[in-house]
């Protein structure tokens, strides 16, 4: 992963966001990689290049980073990874900071959604004057193996955020990327409240928030 360029556009790989299949696509242009793990902030001079990146919702977002973890390395309660990697893991950074230019967003022209992949994708290969023929997710199929039929979000939901404390530490860590990209604070996504009794019964410990409303 890192900062994909050409003489026309940037791509900027924020770390599980699909960055790689993206990657592998835009690779058949006529592009160099600037940087393995590049943030947009260290490079000096972007000209009039059509700068891009793609961002995720920071709850699955965070509990894809620590499926990757236990994946490649060993398993590890999600507390325990929180308080050993946090302090010097910089894949513990915020998305916003991925994409961050003199400490603004102002210089990013388009920010895609995980959530839209495929639509995006397209806007951002109109743009770049590239023909899109759809992504296919590399990382992707290492979980769907064993739930086919499993919702990623819902994946992440009942494996990740059982604990109140790890929902507001993803609440309070990422809050910027909450706020910047426009992501409600609420684990539990929109149309899901007709599910609330099999969440009581299964994630009681789980902190609900749907629109503004606790219990």
């Amino acid at each position: 992963m890192g900062l994909l360029q050409s003489d026309k556009w940037l791509f900027v790989h924020v770390p599980k966001t699909a960055g790689t299949s993206i990657s592998n696509v835009l690779k058949e242009k006529d592009c160099v990689e600037l940087a393995t793990h590049g943030k947009l902030e260290s490079q000096r001079d972007l000209g009039n290049r059509f700068v891009f990146a793609f961002v995720r919702n920071p709850f699955e977002w965070f509990g894809s980073l620590y499926h990757s973890h236990i994946r490649q390395h060993r398993k590890l309660p999600i507390e325990e990874f929180i308080k050993t990697h946090e302090s010097w893991d910089y894949f513990f950074d915020t998305q916003t900071s991925w994409i961050k230019y003199n400490g603004l967003l102002d210089r990013i022209n388009f920010i895609g959604k995980y959530e839209n992949l495929n639509k995006d994708f397209k806007i951002v290969c109109e743009r770049i004057d590239y023909k899109d023929r759809g992504l296919t997710l590399e990382n992707y199929n290492t979980i769907r193996d064993v739930y086919p039929n499993m919702d990623m979000y819902d994946y992440y939901r009942k494996r990740c955020y059982t604990n109140p404390k790890v929902v507001e530490f993803v609440r309070e860590k990422y809050k910027e990327d909450f706020k910047n990209f426009d992501y409600g604070l609420a684990l539990w996504r929109e149309g899901d409240y007709w599910n609330h009794r099999y969440a009581r019964r299964y994630y009681r410990f789980c902190l609900y928030d749907y629109k503004q409303r606790r219990w």
